[in-house]
């Protein structure tokens, strides 16, 4: 990992979750208060605990409501500990009495300049402001995206292919610190496995770069397309993470919507 991408992440992660990987000590498992985790609103949802470790490195970045209680169902737990089934039952647990679940447990990746290998399949178009139309047109497409749209466009970019003037494959970025973008991408079923998910999410990448951000991916381990889908344009492993995550108030879930590949 190159020096400037490792102290991107680092900021990143001090910003985002509260502190980095690098401020922690071997075997540490750290448990950090943050606001934040109360105003990460991603696809209409709040994640009020976010777990990630790295090595033997470990960090519970929670909101104050769970910090406390986090501490406590995890006293004494090791990385290895927090990410095992017995860790993975506990936040179960403790995710219920917020009515929340689990959610995403899988790998964090980034990319650099040095690892990145793009890949152009088909013409991709980045939504601006004046697009709004579009969005309102295929709002059963875009979903609740649509909202984040209105609500924080000046850190959110939209990158779409189509087809026939239908939107076929969407990769939705978000700045969700001032070092370092991170990606939503989600394709029609009849239209996968043919490179749009690909093609789509290499143009946000590269608008990532020239904007002198840092690229990262989230997505689960079960998801396997997706997992392949970011190494093979070269993103890298970071860490394992998976988040709490619970139902905003102001949004309904919607069965119709498509499935989003994290």
């Amino acid at each position: 990992m190159a020096q400037e991408e490792l102290s991107k992440l680092d900021e990143h992660f001090r910003i985002e979750f509260g502190t980095s990987f690098s401020a922690l000590q071997e075997g540490e498992t750290r448990f950090v208060i943050t606001a934040r985790r109360e105003a990460r609103r991603f696809a209409g949802y709040l994640l009020p605990a976010w777990f990630a470790r790295r090595g033997n490195k470990c960090i519970v970045s929670a909101t104050p409501e769970l910090w406390s209680r986090a501490g406590s169902v995890f006293e004494g737990f090791t990385a290895e500990d927090v990410f095992s089934d017995e860790g993975l039952s506990r936040a179960a647990g403790l995710a219920k009495t917020i009515n929340g679940t689990v959610w995403n447990h899988g790998p964090y990746f980034y990319n650099g300049l040095g690892t990145f290998r793009p890949y152009e399949g088909y013409a991709v178009t980045e939504l601006k402001e004046s697009d709004k139309d579009i969005f309102l047109k295929y709002e059963d497409w875009f979903g609740v995206f649509h909202g984040y749209w209105d609500e924080s466009r000046r850190n959110t970019r939209v990158f779409v292919i189509f087809e026939s003037g239908i939107p076929v494959s969407t990769a939705y970025t978000m700045l969700t610190s001032i070092y370092a973008w991170e990606y939503a991408v989600w394709t029609r079923q009849e239209y996968r496995g043919r490179g749009y998910g690909k093609t789509v999410v290499s143009a946000a990448v590269e608008a990532t770069f020239k904007s002198g951000k840092l690229p990262l991916y989230s997505t689960s381990w079960e998801n396997i397309a997706s997992r392949r889908l970011a190494e093979s344009l070269g993103f890298q492993f970071y860490c394992e993470n998976y988040a709490i995550k619970t139902a905003a108030p102001t949004v309904s879930e919607q069965g119709s919507q498509p499935k989003i590949d994290w």
